[in-house]
């Protein structure tokens, strides 16, 4: 891990009767972020310390002294634009480097100008980071967009872009051989961000629905999801291409309403001395959770406010599935059983040309 420039860690109350503040008026956690200086990131001029510090300005609104300032502010002030020729323009000179360079990072991801606020907002609240390898030239630069922000609740707490070496390497070859692929033994797995490693704090209900926007080059080629589990072994994540056709400005509604299948992507274990080790009830041949009539169970980033259940919670589904026979299962007791169980994703071609 990076020890350096921007971190984030999460405070919340010990009891609902506790608050962190005079103004809150219930239990709320909170998203707190510490900048550490480093001499070398403040004066270096290579291409990956000015990367460094214009994340830093867009994920915390830290600048290279490791003050705060008003980036929603500053950023509005340069009026970006998309001219006839489809080439982003700045109206009015940006003399500093590191916001130039944090232009940059707004233009690669295509955040127009009417969604920069919002966005700068989920940066700046921690339900949003842009994630980087810190390359040292930018054809070796790989970053992607990580948002929980349709999650109630969720904030990113880390974030870390590495190298696939030779162990995962291995390792996803026996994942995709599992599934019936061939794979060469002398094969190099393409990984279009290398290996994208994170962590989301999930306070609410034990899910988060993560988004991962990439750049136009990462997209390309992009087929399946291998995800790690909780002993660091590499796993084909269940995943489905779909395409919109829909309005541009209908994206983000249609995404929230999507529903999310949980696979048992482990067997239970039956000796791990918990109460629950019975495996719940799954649809045949695709070890997907289903309810006692034999309906997919699946969650939702946001809960429907026209249906009596919650279908954003981990509990509510271990409850439909039967998992919970005796009593309901602390949040301890899910994280356990959490270890058999994970979600599902999509892959989705936002303008049908084929890229993801």
């Amino acid at each position: 891990r990076r020890r350096r420039g921007l971190h984030r860690f999460v405070a919340r109350p010990d009891s609902n009767n506790d608050v962190l503040s005079k103004t809150d008026k219930e239990n709320t956690k909170r998203s707190i972020r510490f900048f550490v200086d480093d001499e070398n990131l403040r004066t270096s001029n290579t291409f990956s310390s000015r990367r460094e510090r214009a994340l830093n300005i867009l994920n915390g609104g830290i600048n290279k002294l490791g003050q705060k300032f008003d980036v929603k502010t500053r950023f509005g002030g340069y009026q970006r634009y998309k001219g006839l020729d489809n080439v982003w323009k700045t109206r009015n000179t940006v003399s500093d480097n590191d916001a130039q360079e944090a232009i940059k990072i707004l233009n690669k991801f295509v955040i127009k100008s009417d969604k920069q606020d919002s966005f700068l907002d989920k940066l700046d609240k921690g339900t949003a980071v842009i994630a980087s390898n810190f390359a040292d030239s930018e054809s070796d630069l790989k970053e992607v967009v990580i948002d929980t922000s349709s999650t109630n609740d969720s904030l990113i707490v880390d974030s870390e872009i590495k190298d696939v070496d030779a162990t995962r390497q291995a390792q996803i070859k026996t994942a995709l051989k599992d599934k019936g692929l061939k794979i060469a033994d002398n094969a190099t797995i393409e990984t279009p961000i290398n290996e994208l490693d994170f962590s989301v704090d999930t306070l609410a209900n034990g899910t988060a629905v993560v988004r991962l926007e990439l750049d136009d080059e990462s997209s390309k080629n992009v087929n399946r999801v291998i995800k790690t589990n909780q002993e660091n072994n590499s796993f084909v994540f269940n995943s489905e291409i779909l395409t919109y056709t829909g309005a541009s400005s209908e994206f983000d509604t249609w995404l929230d309403n999507l529903d999310y299948k949980l696979y048992y992507y482990k067997t239970p274990e039956v000796g791990d001395g918990y109460h629950f080790t019975e495996k719940g009830t799954v649809e045949s041949g695709t070890n997907a959770l289903v309810d006692s009539s034999g309906n997919l169970i699946t969650v939702r980033s946001v809960d429907d406010p026209n249906t009596a259940g919650n279908e954003a919670s981990l509990t509510q589904a271990f409850d439909k599935a039967g998992i919970n026979r005796t009593v309901n299962l602390s949040p301890t007791e899910e994280l356990v059983h959490l270890k058999y169980l994970d979600g599902s994703a999509y892959l989705i071609d936002r303008d049908n040309d084929g890229d993801i």
